[in-house]
């Protein structure tokens, strides 16, 4: 499938009221937006995936084009089912040139929690990842905090990565939901040793603040700690 039948495809399944929805949600106007919904963005996803020799689905990703918001997103889809079969490098190579089309929280998020390492790329990613956060631009830093949060929060990454997290001192809206997003998960899975960060206020107020309320809003929290958290709320608003 090349892009112009995408984009053919993809007006066909549009729909204004979905669309006027979508338009509230997101942070630009980068891209049109048709208001074709997920799953229909998915199976899309798949049929490109499954027929399309790997040579086309690798001229189909560096299009450079894209005038709808959802063809980003069947874009990202693509890409994160086929990343197994790519080399690390040229891995590498499409997904820089991709995340350029990374302009909203909605088009972060799914790339970032699409895409999941195998296990011969797991450690080159990391640290792929790591040189992300550094960014100056915000997409770039948001998909490194979300990627890190979805797929490096095990026991062999947890150190880093929350060391990466409190790295990261930005003004941006949101890339601190992301960092507050990602120390509430990381709460959850690893406790002990994200407490220090949030309980010893070792992070940003701003982020700690975000980090607390989701946490306190996790059904993956337990009681003794969401007291404890509130507890540490209402002493970080007295010092406001």
């Amino acid at each position: 499938m090349i892009q112009d039948l995408l984009k053919e495809q993809l007006v066909l399944l549009s729909n204004t009221k979905h669309s006027s929805f979508s338009n509230k949600l997101l942070v630009n106007n980068e891209y049109r937006i048709l208001g074709v919904k997920s799953p229909y963005l998915r199976q899309i996803a798949d049929e490109i995936s499954k027929k399309e020799g790997l040579l086309h689905i690798y001229d189909f990703l560096i299009y450079e084009d894209p005038l709808y918001y959802e063809e980003v997103i069947v874009t990202y889809f693509v890409f994160s089912k086929v990343a197994k079969k790519l080399e690390f490098n040229l891995l590498i190579n499409v997904l820089d040139k991709i995340l350029k089309y990374n302009n909203s929280w909605a088009t972060n998020d799914t790339i970032s929690m699409a895409l999941k390492p195998s296990n011969n790329i797991t450690k080159p990613y990391f640290y792929y990842l790591i040189e992300k956060a550094k960014s100056k631009n915000i997409w770039d830093i948001r998909f490194s905090v979300v990627s890190l949060m979805s797929s490096y929060l095990s026991d062999d990454y947890i150190d880093k990565s929350l060391e990466v997290f409190s790295s990261i001192n930005s003004e941006e809206y949101y890339v601190n939901m992301a960092l507050g997003w990602a120390f509430a998960t990381a709460l959850a899975k690893q406790n002990e040793k994200t407490r220090v960060y949030i309980f010893n206020k070792k992070i940003n107020k701003a982020v700690n603040k975000i980090a607390i309320q989701k946490a306190i809003e996790s059904r993956r929290i337990c009681d003794s700690d969401k007291i404890k958290l509130k507890q540490l709320r209402e002493e970080l608003k007295s010092h406001s």
